[in-house]
C-alpha cells in the first residue's frame, strides 16, 4: 500500500530517516529550532519492563498503532542524534504483543490504559499515528483522540505525524489502473469520498492542530 504523511510540527523537524517509508506526502508547519542533545528526556528511571506508567519526557515518542510501520519507527527513534536515551511508548489495541515490545525496551500500552493514565503521565511531545482504518470504528475520531495526547507547544519541541495513504489521491480520469507517478500536485479526493475521504478529513484535522 502507498502512504502519505501529514504532520503538525512545532519548534523542531522530524528526523529524515523516520519519514522515508514507501510513497509519502509530508505536510509540516515549522518554527524555531530542534531540541539540543543535552536536554533531559525524562524525570523518571522506570524500566520498560515495569507495569507502572512513567512520566513522559521531553524527547519521548508515542507510536499510536505499533504494527509493522509503527514498530520500525519505534526501533529507529532512540538512535536519532539528540534523541538517545528517550523513551518510546507503543500503543496497541490489546496487550497480546506487550511482552515482545517490552523486550525491545518499549513501554507498551493499550488504548484504554493510555487514556486512563494520561493525566498522570503527561502529554507526548512527539506522536506518530500509524493505526490502520480497518481496526477503528470511527477512524477520524481516533485521530482526534490521538491529538489529545499530543503536547502542542511553541516553547518546546513537538511534532504529530499522521501516516495517511496514497488512496487519498484521485484515480486517473481514464480509469487506467496501471502504476502512475504521483506528487504533491496530484489531485486528491473530497472529504465525502466513500473510499479515501476519511484520510483527507484526518489530514486536515492534523494540519489544523
Amino acid at each position: 500500500d502507498g502512504m502519505r504523511v501529514a504532520a503538525s510540527v512545532s519548534s523542531t523537524r522530524i528526523p529524515s530517516t523516520l519519514v522515508a517509508a514507501r510513497s509519502q506526502r509530508i505536510i509540516m508547519s515549522t518554527s524555531a529550532s530542534p531540541p539540543s542533545s543535552s536536554s533531559s528526556s525524562s524525570s523518571t528511571s522506570t524500566s520498560a519492563a515495569s507495569t507502572t506508567s512513567p512520566v513522559v519526557g521531553t524527547k519521548d515518542l508515542l507510536v499510536y498503532g505499533a504494527g509493522v510501520l509503527g514498530g520500525k519507527v519505534a526501533e529507529l527513534w532512540t538512535h536519532q542524534p539528540g534523541f538517545e536515551g528517550s523513551k518510546v511508548f507503543t500503543l496497541t489495541k490489546s496487550d497480546q504483543r506487550h511482552d515482545a515490545l517490552r523486550t525491545k525496551g518499549f513501554y507498551p500500552m493499550t488504548t484504554e490504559q493510555i487514556f486512563s493514565n494520561a493525566a498522570n503521565m503527561g502529554k507526548f511531545p512527539f506522536v506518530i499515528f500509524c493505526a490502520p482504518p480497518s481496526g477503528s470504528v470511527d477512524y477520524v475520531q481516533e485521530v482526534r483522540n490521538a491529538l489529545k495526547l499530543w503536547k502542542n507547544s511553541d516553547a518546546k519541541a513537538s511534532a504529530f505525524v499522521f501516516t495517511s495513504s496514497t488512496g487519498s489521491f484521485k484515480p486517473s480520469e481514464d480509469g487506467d489502473r496501471e502504476v502512475r507517478s504521483i506528487n504533491e500536485t496530484s489531485p486528491i479526493r473530497n472529504e465525502d469520498d466513500p473510499r479515501g475521504g476519511k484520510f483527507i478529513q484526518a489530514e486536515n484535522i492534523v494540519r489544523n492542530a
